[in-house]
């Protein structure tokens, strides 16, 4: 048996065991937690625990973004599609195909969904009914995207070789650069004044990644160096807690307080990105999820797309 199949089957393993802790009956929390990690994508319970929440048709599941009504879409980098899942986790259908290697979403105001394609340096625009524009194009590397309160998209964009920069677009499609920074930028996320946290790859005290904070006038100052280690999402809780996905050293996903204190909130997920659901309502019975021979050979094979996503960011 190979190494990476032998690494494949412990992550797994852990998945399903992981998933199947959770599987019993509890309430929900008032937002739920989502990563995508492997071949599957995962919902967290307020204590951190996990279980599989979507994994029909995925291939290797990055960016993540709900609607207006709960439904999820996911990009799937390796065929190239964005899939829709309804707010059970149900497959709907597949939404858009013909990108190259997404990564990043981000819905915009009036419900348009915006793609990061970094296989060809774009930002794909997709209405509603499905129909693709392109929007922005010429970009190095565009992984993570985030809209502010105005509108107005945020990309960060990976030169891959070790640096990088923010680049601001107006609704119009004009973009400039807004900050630069270092060492793969990834993920980036909002807080609820406006100040944008962006994950880097790499760099750090230890060159395992930090957290970059800009005010809305493009100040930075680095907002976390320890806990972290390869960190990819990030994403904002309604409270102004930040998580962080690592997806080097133990996989953890990190909890950051608004003034920047550090706790880990679930070990062993090696996720990529994350984002938070609509709210749910408070105490309704968490379903189990089914586990069939065909999902446990799906998860056996997880840890072969986590070594590939690591050798494609270095």
């Amino acid at each position: 048996m190979s190494t990476r199949l032998r690494t494949g089957l412990a992550v797994g393993a852990a998945l399903i065991a992981l998933s199947l802790v959770a599987a019993a009956p509890q309430a929900h929390a008032q937002q739920s937690l989502y990563g995508s990690s492997g071949f599957v994508v995962l919902k967290f319970t307020a204590d951190g625990n996990s279980s599989i929440f979507a994994f029909t048709k995925l291939n290797e599941p990055q960016g993540l973004a709900f609607d207006s009504m709960g439904n999820l879409y996911v990009a799937d980098y390796s065929d190239n599609t964005i899939k829709k899942f309804n707010s059970l986790g149900s497959y709907a259908s597949t939404f858009a195909t013909g990108l190259n290697n997404p990564f990043g979403l981000a819905f915009d105001g009036s419900g348009n969904l915006y793609v990061a394609n970094k296989g060809n340096g774009t930002i794909e625009e997709i209405s509603s009914t499905g129909s693709t524009s392109t929007f922005a194009s010429g970009l190095s590397g565009p992984v993570g995207l985030a809209f502010d309160s105005t509108g107005s998209l945020y990309v960060t964009n990976d030169k891959g070789n070790g640096s990088g920069t923010i680049v601001k677009f107006t609704p119009g499609g004009v973009g400039t650069q807004f900050a630069s920074t270092q060492n793969h930028p990834e993920g980036l996320a909002f807080d609820s004044v406006g100040n944008l946290y962006v994950a880097n790859f790499y760099g750090g005290s230890v060159n395992k990644g930090s957290i970059q904070e800009f005010t809305p006038g493009g100040v930075s100052s680095v907002f976390a160096a320890s806990g972290l280690n390869l960190p990819i999402g990030l994403a904002f809780d309604n409270a102004g807690n930040l998580y962080a996905a690592n997806s080097g050293g133990d996989g953890s996903i990190e909890k950051f307080s608004s003034t920047g204190s550090l706790s880990t909130f679930a070990g062993g997920e090696y996720a990529d990105f994350l984002t938070f659901g609509p709210p749910s309502p408070a105490a309704v019975p968490e379903a189990s999820t089914p586990v069939s021979l065909g999902l446990l050979l799906t998860l056996g094979l997880a840890g072969m797309a986590i070594t590939a996503r690591k050798k494609r960011r270095a």
